[in-house]
Parts: C-alpha cells; structure tokens; sequence
C-alpha cells in the first residue's frame, strides 16, 4: 500500500495520456483491454484474499496503469465495488450472515458522507485529489501495521 500510494503523490497527472482525456473505450487497443481485465483479476484476488476495500486497490490500478484520471477512475472504482458489493451481499445473504438492520443504518449514516464527499472531490483539482488519496492511503497502511503488527 505504501508503495502504490507513493506512487500516486508522484504520479505526473497535470498532463494525462490521451485516453485519459475521454478518448472512447473504443480507441484501447487489444493490449490495453488485456491490461485491465488482468488489473481487475489481480485486485479481484487480492480483495477476496484479504479482504481489503477494492477501492484502494481499484483506483491506483486504474489511475497509474489505466492512466485514467483520479476524478473518473474515482467514479469507475464505486461502479466496480457496487457490482461486487451487491453479489457479496446476495451471497452472504443466502448464508444468513447479513443484520439487515446494521446494515440498514450503516447505509443511512454513510449517505450524507458520500454525498458531501462526491461534491468536494468534484471541486478539486486532479493533482491535489492524487496526491490526498496518496496520503490517505499512506495513512491508512500505517495503521494496519500498527494493528496487525505493533499491538
């Protein structure tokens, strides 16, 4: 995590490749789709294996090989983690592992924050958003060491 976070803080986003600059799905060549079908496979393992939110795993992996801009590989990850959220919730559910009402008020608390948090990553610019979700990242590798190692 560490490393994928320093390299977001020093990835060059202040002049995107061209596909990052909304160039259609259809300008990728056969190389790039098998580059991101091999993306989601590697950080569909490593999230079933761990555990860990797709999220930080999505979105350096569309950002720094994708060269997708953070803003829409932001929007691409949630799409991403929706679609896996909801076949693990239905797989969980047919186990009887889901409280429907945690869940429930889970869901509810978190609406205003993803609403507020949508509206302020939409009014920064590309590289200052990089660089927060670098040190977020970075932040949050070192309280997994700390829990899982240190305590």
């Amino acid at each position: 995590m560490i490393a994928v976070a320093i390299s977001m803080l020093h990835k060059n986003v202040a002049h995107p490749e061209p596909k990052a600059a909304g160039i259609p799905c259809e300008a990728y060549t056969p190389k790039d789709w098998f580059r991101l079908l091999l993306m989601g496979l590697v950080v569909g393992v490593l999230t079933g294996f761990f555990g860990v939110g797709g999220g930080f795993l999505i979105v350096p992996a569309l950002v720094l090989v994708g060269n997708f801009p953070t803003h829409q590989a932001v929007g691409t990850s949630l799409l991403v983690i929706a679609m896996a959220s909801v076949s693990g919730f239905l797989g969980h559910l047919s186990f009887g592992a889901v409280d429907l009402a945690i869940a429930g008020l889970f869901i509810l608390g978190s609406l205003p924050g993803v609403l507020s948090g949508t509206t302020l990553a939409g009014k920064m610019p590309e590289r200052k958003l990089a660089k927060a979700f670098g040190w977020f990242i970075i932040l949050l590798a070192l309280y997994l060491i700390y829990e899982n190692l240190l305590r």
